[in-house]
């Protein structure tokens, strides 16, 4: 993997963070309160830390063109990469960014999806395709990447995490009149569905209008929305509840009214901001996803530094991909002007590559 030799040095003002705990029945909830944040371009965060961050050049070849890349999944060789415009999963080896395999295709067929609604690896090493479209969830053997079998399902999900009793753990889609989504538990055995309790919005005590899983540590995982949210939810493997975070970003918050009814008010967004899919945070960092006035985007803040940072005009040349506790990484385009690229490596060359920034 390959250094960035770049350096942009900016001064670091001080403030006072802001977070408080608290609990709503035995579930804790740690309140983190943004709205004194002293912002500085993402960019400055880079320069900063350019001793943890490491490129990873992936495979040029025209059949293997990426396009728009949104989701990753890390293990110890490989990299899953989700094309949300390409419909395709590849399996890129994290030594060298060749393409080692393509997972399953676009198609009505029984080993085939219409969508790559969220995707997943077991503790057997198994390949799980969640198809909202064609309402089935996919099994590919993670070795050889070939189709095992697939299971209808009733509801339409939006995402799924393998738990570690040989379940699931999905998001649904709202049906009928029921205006939120809901997390369910369904076994592979075809068993009956568990939804799990859902409250009023944004109650802590319920996981309300949370779409997207995203890892923590270890065996635990966050749940949060792809769009807006107030609250990012704690999870442990079994699919229990541990934690939650009530992020504030005082007068940039959406207000009740017009979270309700985004739709209805997309022009009055263009002043506020909202944490989104993936998130994590440690004792040392908060960072993810953002939606940040009607465009989405990323942020990372660092608790002991007292800094938010969040990209100026350059957030759609570098995509967050994946987040945990321990690093951010992000696909980067070179097919666009990427103004990012060339400041950090000015004779790179015209593929695409992942930029990993470590945390620890």
């Amino acid at each position: 993997m390959k250094r960035f030799p770049f350096v942009i040095f900016l001064a670091t003002p001080l403030f006072c963070f802001c977070a408080h705990s608290n609990s709503v029945g035995n579930i804790p909830v740690e309140e983190i309160d943004f709205s004194s944040f002293i912002e500085q371009p993402f960019s400055s965060f880079l320069s900063n830390h350019q001793d943890n961050l490491s490129s990873l050049r992936l495979d040029s070849s025209p059949q293997y063109r990426l396009d728009m890349v949104d989701r990753a999944h890390f293990s110890d060789t490989e990299i899953l990469l989700r094309d949300a415009r390409m419909r395709k999963l590849v399996v890129i080896s994290k030594m060298d960014g060749r393409v080692l395999s393509m997972v399953g295709h676009y198609g009505r067929a029984r080993n085939e999806f219409l969508q790559i609604s969220g995707f997943d690896r077991d503790d057997d090493n198994n390949i799980w395709i969640l198809d909202a479209r064609s309402k089935r969830i996919l099994l590919f053997d993670g070795s050889t990447y070939e189709f095992v079998s697939s299971l209808t399902l009733d509801d339409n999900p939006v995402d799924v995490r393998c738990l570690s009793d040989d379940s699931f753990l999905f998001y649904l889609y709202p049906l009928g009149s029921r205006r939120a989504y809901q997390l369910c538990r369904l076994s592979n055995q075809k068993e009956k569905a568990t939804y799990l309790p859902m409250g009023k919005n944004r109650d802590p005590n319920s996981i309300f209008s949370t779409q997207s899983f995203s890892p923590a540590n270890d065996d635990d995982f966050y749940s949060c929305d792809i769009f807006i949210d107030d609250y990012v939810t704690l999870l442990d493997k079994s699919g229990q509840l541990l934690k939650q975070y009530k992020l504030d970003f005082g007068k940039y918050r959406i207000p009740d009214d017009i979270r309700s009814s985004v739709s209805k008010h997309a022009k009055e967004l263009t002043r506020y901001r909202s944490a989104c899919a993936p998130f994590f945070t440690t004792p040392n960092w908060i960072g993810g996803r953002l939606f940040n006035k009607t465009a989405m985007s990323y942020f990372i803040c660092n608790r002991d530094e007292k800094i938010m940072y969040i990209p100026d005009s350059d957030y759609e040349q570098m995509s967050l991909i994946h987040c945990d506790n321990h690093s951010m990484s992000f696909f980067l385009n070179t097919e666009i002007d990427n103004a990012i690229i060339k400041a950090i490596c000015p004779d790179i060359q015209n593929t695409d590559y992942i930029l990993t920034i470590n945390l620890d």
